[in-house]
């Protein structure tokens, strides 16, 4: 659908099971449209800020990039921090696992795809 290539950066290694945490940039047609940042367990991926700047917003670009994900992690798990981003996490199948989380204060709950 699109080229959009997401630029990793590696941050740091938690104790925690071997968790390598990174920051991301996306990038579609040469432009920076958005930002993330993730854990990467081995296998699943926790998303901790996805981002797309708004004149980017609603040209599937956000589903291409969690499509990307799904794809490759066994399971990508995030918590939406506004009702646009819970309406894309529930739309592509995403389904709630702990609705509130402790270190979470946005009230939209933890949610997960297999």
């Amino acid at each position: 659908m699109f080229d959009i290539t997401i630029h990793k950066e590696f941050v740091e290694e938690l104790l925690v099971s071997e968790t390598l945490v990174y920051d991301g940039e996306i990038e579609l047609n040469g432009k920076i449209v958005g930002y993330l940042n993730f854990e990467d367990t081995g296998g699943d991926i926790i998303i901790g800020n996805f981002y797309i700047f708004e004149e980017y917003r609603n040209r599937g670009i956000g589903t291409e990039v969690l499509h990307q994900f799904i794809g490759e992690y066994y399971s990508v798990t995030l918590a939406p921090n506004n009702e646009d981003a819970l309406r894309l996490y529930e739309r592509l199948g995403f389904e709630e696992v702990e609705v509130n989380a402790p270190e979470i204060e946005q009230g939209f709950g933890v949610w997960r795809i297999n």
